[in-house]
């Protein structure tokens, strides 16, 4: 009953949340490994991961608005664009640079842009939205 789609849902998502679970406590166990790294998170990187998803938000709306889509498809697909240095950069880092350090790039994603899409950069762009469409 947790998820609330049926017997057969429940078997249909049971291996994803259970393979986000083994890849959480990887990357815990990674970045707890690399803890003495932790000091390279720079005020440069910080300032990095906010002003990256807005240029990347505002990148999405522009594009939405230049072919005409309507505005709720502009919110979404900007959001999804200022949403990808914590949705897929981690993965793509982990799997393709292998020199990059989790210690550094995960935090930076989870706990500085996450947080500031939440409050800042959805309504913000939501804003934008609203008054150009």
């Amino acid at each position: 009953d947790f998820y609330q789609v049926g017997a057969l849902g429940v078997w249909i998502l049971w291996p994803f949340s259970e393979a986000l679970v083994f890849f959480m406590l990887d990357i815990g166990i990674a970045i707890a490994q690399q803890r003495s790294h932790i000091h390279h998170i720079t005020w440069s990187l910080i300032a990095f991961g906010i002003y990256m998803p807005i240029i990347y938000g505002f990148m999405g709306m522009g594009i939405c608005y230049y072919m005409g889509l309507q505005p709720g498809t502009a919110l979404l697909f900007s959001m999804l664009l200022a949403s990808a240095s914590y949705i897929i950069v981690p993965a793509l880092m982990r799997s393709q640079a292998y020199k990059a350090k989790e210690a550094v790039y995960l935090p930076l994603a989870i706990a500085i842009t996450l947080p500031f899409n939440v409050v800042i950069g959805t309504p913000l762009i939501y804003y934008c939205i609203t008054k150009i469409w």
